[in-house]
């Protein structure tokens, strides 16, 4: 078990690391140096803020192509996270997947909207609406296929592993009709891989690697889970002070191949961002390209979904993206084809690391190399202090002394703050004390629908019906941010269960 160390002692680790963190290729791998030494500024602060065992990072601007590795690989056999250190890369399986899907459209074995019947013969769903699935549909999440959680305990070895998990939704309704709407489901990637092992008459994992793999030169990666040096997953095993240990069921099984089977590293992300953003003739004939990185269905007015990945239409410029928090790992991909600009954030921990808003920092680092400003999150020292005393009135004591003295280096937003909030009422399932954080949040934030929003969740949480309904409608009576208006209706969906709940355990 490893305890997040003090800060002094992290900053001390952090630049021991740094001196055989950064890796560079020939020709010089960010436009310019200032870039990079920015770069590894970002990395060091990001290292200090967040306790986590281990964190990788890629860019691609025009020509160029940097990577950095820092921490461990794992605790129980210490080992650094290096640039070709194997990691578990979650439902970024599914573009390459799609990108396996479009080499066989070129080697004409099929086409994007076949139905999935005429590759698959055994592919059932409990309506007729079955045969008019069809290639495309499961590569943008549009099939229908039914939702289920991926399972590690008991990983399945035969060769028809995939097959088993297309027969295995033979009985059950489809969530919508093909083409109708996006229904994420990875089971629509473990079907896709079947199909593919199925049309081009060798195993999945084989074709990939021939027609996508190896032409990419991304020699170390592979959809098969290999001997060597493996990063191993992690987790939280006390979140007031955010110490964390290494996993003992790690996340694979060819059952779920297609969705959550690919297993890479940085050296190798790398060279295929790089490949998606200059279109090689080698990768995908130009047609196809266009189809890999076009926007299939709309889900917004400037979001969608591609083959494989998740779609936004900003500034004129198509952005891709894919984020997975799954089995341990975490990460977030961004490319933005027209930009020539992409960046992959990793590490080997299931937490409440967000790697989609490391990828925001680095994308504003490369707009501008100033580095921007990471401050460590409120929560992680005020859940120290929690754990140290029990004493939830010295957190809001400690904060108030933060907020008025040392808000230059920690995060006193209503956002960092809330998080030991969520801590207390989710995972450490303190509900009374929960409770008290938000009212204390409200009474910071003063009109804040957010943090009473907060509080309202709490209350539903600990079934005091009548203090949460009160607080919603106090929220409804004010103007609200757009972005908030889909919470309140999810919690007034919670307040009308909870009371009928309620109403029904007191009928005599």
């Amino acid at each position: 078990m490893r305890r997040s160390p003090p800060l002094y002692v992290a900053v001390v680790l952090v630049f021991a690391l740094m001196v055989s963190g950064c890796h560079r290729q020939t020709p010089p791998l960010v436009s310019s140096i200032d870039v990079a030494k920015s770069l590894d500024d970002l990395v060091t602060q990001l290292l200090i803020a967040y306790p986590i065992p281990g964190l990788a990072v890629v860019v691609v601007k025009g020509d160029s192509v940097y990577w950095e590795t820092k921490g461990n690989a794992g605790l129980e056999k210490v080992a650094p996270l290096t640039d070709s250190t194997l990691f578990f890369a979650g439902s970024l399986s599914e573009p390459i997947v799609a990108t396996a899907i479009l080499r066989l459209v070129e080697l004409g074995r099929v086409k994007l909207d076949d139905p999935v019947v005429l590759h698959l013969s055994y592919f059932r769903m409990g309506s007729q609406d079955y045969h008019n699935v069809t290639i495309r549909h499961l590569l943008t999440h549009t099939s229908g296929v039914p939702r289920h959680n991926a399972t590690w305990d008991f990983p399945n070895d035969a060769e028809d592993a995939l097959a088993s998990t297309t027969r295995s939704i033979a009985e059950e309704p489809p969530v919508n009709h093909p083409g109708a709407q996006v229904a994420r489901s990875a089971y629509n990637f473990d079907i896709a891989a079947d199909l593919i092992r199925n049309a081009s008459t060798m195993p999945f994992e084989d074709f990939v690697e021939k027609h996508v793999l190896r032409p990419l030169r991304m020699d170390k990666s592979s959809f098969r889970l290999r001997d060597g040096q493996v990063a191993r997953p992690h987790e939280v095993d006390d979140w007031l002070r955010r110490s964390f240990r290494q996993r003992d069921l790690y996340p694979y099984n060819p059952e779920h191949s297609g969705s959550l089977g690919f297993h890479t590293c940085a050296q190798d992300v790398g060279k295929w961002m790089h490949a998606v953003l200059h279109q090689p003739e080698h990768f995908l004939k130009r047609d196809l390209w266009k189809e890999l990185v076009a926007m299939q269905y709309k889900t917004s007015h400037n979001s969608g979904v591609g083959l494989g990945w998740e779609i936004e239409s900003t500034s004129e410029l198509l952005a891709l993206n894919k984020s997975y928090h799954v089995g341990g790992f975490a990460g977030n991909i961004r490319m933005v084809p027209e930009d020539k600009t992409a960046v992959f954030v990793t590490s080997n921990i299931g937490s409440d690391f967000n790697p989609a808003l490391v990828t925001q920092h680095i994308f504003s680092l490369l707009a501008d190399p100033r580095p921007p400003e990471i401050k460590i999150p409120v929560h992680l020292i005020l859940g120290n202090k929690l754990a140290d005393t029990g004493n939830i009135d010295s957190v809001f004591a400690l904060y108030q002394r933060i907020k008025r003295s040392r808000s230059n280096l920690y995060d006193c937003s209503l956002a960092a703050l809330s998080e030991l909030g969520v801590t207390l009422l989710y995972r450490v399932k303190d509900i009374e004390r929960a409770t008290k954080f938000f009212a204390f949040c409200t009474k910071e934030f003063k009109g804040n629908a957010e943090a009473r929003l907060n509080l309202a969740e709490a209350y539903l949480v600990g079934g005091r019906i009548r203090e949460a309904s009160l607080l919603l409608d106090s929220v409804r009576t004010n103007r609200l941010d757009p972005h908030l208006v889909p919470r309140l209706k999810h919690m007034e969906g919670l307040l009308a269960e909870k009371a009928t709940e309620y109403q029904s355990q007191t009928k005599p």
